[in-house]
């Protein structure tokens, strides 16, 4: 094999696949990713058995072949190459590197060694904005479950179907939903749920692109496609909670408050909640117009801060974890947020302000 690269296209394509690369001793050939070369194609392939993704770029070969190279390595040494022109070919099991005045040597595996990547499924095609998809991933992918002893909620549970697609996260103490438009709909609706691990990445290897990607949704996995990258992974096998019924169809009391005055407030807070409970009392005066949050401890002391801002219907009070707060708090991108509660024991609700696709959830702390 041997082929000549530009180094930025060359370090592009890496920083798409290497990130996915397992440590995982028991199987040495994750760590590495596969370099192959066709005719007209050079692709790199990395996997960690619950997702591969796929990235091709432009380069002049001069000879095909294929090879598994160790990723973070390879990674690192391209990085401090000048950005020039990348000879790179092998000789039996190592990889020579030539750019300028850097040569090195890189031992590498066979590239029989490396997993068989499923087929791509055959489905209906999905089809949205990279920008809206990012920014729907990184609204609810606080709120999963952090183990996997509920497979069900350890991933991102996707709803779509005509004109709309659904993302939601919950570990049972809050929950996130974010609803975006899709370009391309199915015919009839979809419910996956997708590993919050691949979610994460998916979107992270979308990065600041713009345009559109097509989503291909198989019985078992799920395949993402762009102009130069192709991504693939499982489909957590399982039914989702019924989590609409837990959103409250109603409220007691309503309040709308700036952001930014809210969340200095519960900072403030927070330096005085019990550790371990995280616990914060806020406490809603419709007559005042203002919110009045407090927090106590008894080895730090106790702290009251007002917030003004519009508060309509019964006087109420309830109690949260601030970290769930705070994190809810810094998903809102409008000026102000809509916060919704029923009664000390019911969950509260936070949305933008004129805004209904995005819907946060903390159920409360019962004292």
């Amino acid at each position: 094999m041997k082929i000549t690269l530009i180094q930025s296209n060359l370090l592009e394509a890496l920083q798409r696949v290497v990130y996915i690369t397992n440590k995982n001793t028991t199987l040495p050939i994750l760590k590495n990713i596969l370099l192959r070369v066709s005719k007209n194609t050079i692709t790199f392939i990395s996997t960690n058995l619950e997702l591969s993704v796929t990235s091709t770029l432009r380069g002049k070969i001069h000879e095909e072949g294929e090879i598994t190279i160790p990723g973070r390595l390879f990674l690192e040494y391209i990085q401090l190459l000048p950005e020039d022109q990348v000879d790179i070919e092998t000789e039996g099991q190592k990889i020579l590197i030539a750019c300028k005045n850097f040569h090195t040597t890189i031992l590498g595996m066979s590239a029989e060694d490396f997993p068989l990547l499923p087929e791509l499924p055959k489905g209906e095609e999905v089809t949205f904005q990279t920008k809206l998809f990012r920014e729907a991933s990184a609204s609810v992918l606080h709120a999963v479950a952090p183990d996997e002893t509920r497979p069900e909620i350890s991933g991102i549970f996707f709803r779509i179907e005509k004109g709309k697609m659904t993302l939601v996260a919950t570990d049972s103490y809050r929950l996130a939903e974010k609803k975006i438009l899709i370009t391309q709909s199915p015919k009839e609706k979809k419910e996956i749920i997708l590993p919050a691990t691949s979610v994460q990445e998916l979107s992270r290897i979308l990065g600041d692109t713009s345009g559109e990607v097509k989503m291909i949704i198989g019985e078992n996995q799920v395949v993402v496609m762009t102009d130069v990258c192709t991504f693939t992974t499982r489909i957590i096998d399982g039914k989702y909670p019924d989590y609409e019924q837990v959103i409250p169809p109603n409220h007691k009391t309503r309040a709308t408050i700036v952001v930014q005055d809210l969340a200095k407030a519960v900072k403030g807070a927070s330096l005085f909640a019990p550790s371990g409970v995280n616990d914060i009392h806020l406490h809603f005066h419709p007559e005042k117009r203002e919110i009045e949050i407090t927090a106590a401890s008894g080895q730090v002391g106790e702290n009251r801060i007002v917030v003004s801002g519009e508060v309509i219907g019964d006087e109420n009070s309830i109690v949260f974890n601030w970290r769930y707060l705070m994190e809810g708090l810094d998903r809102i991108k409008t000026k102000e947020v809509v916060i919704d509660i029923v009664n000390p024991t019911n969950p509260g609700v936070l949305r933008p302000k004129d805004d209904t696709n995005y819907t946060y959830l903390i159920m409360p702390i019962k004292q």
